[in-house]
């Protein structure tokens, strides 16, 4: 888009999009991470604590 001369509005705004793509996609892996834990392990402790430690990882935190 740069290379076509795009205006950089347009090539922000699919910056953005591809962006909230992956959040979506990283979403959706993180909750079949979790439910396959939770499943796995009979919600042990060390399970919730393992996926807050993991949340939190994502989140930057």
């Amino acid at each position: 888009m740069v290379d076509d001369g795009r205006p950089t509005r347009d090539v922000v705004t699919q910056i953005r999009a591809v962006g909230a793509a992956l959040d979506a996609v990283g979403l959706s892996l993180v909750e079949r991470d979790a439910r396959q834990r939770f499943e796995d392990s009979a919600t042990s402790p060390e399970a919730v604590d393992a996926l807050v430690a993991d949340l939190a990882h994502l989140m930057g935190r």
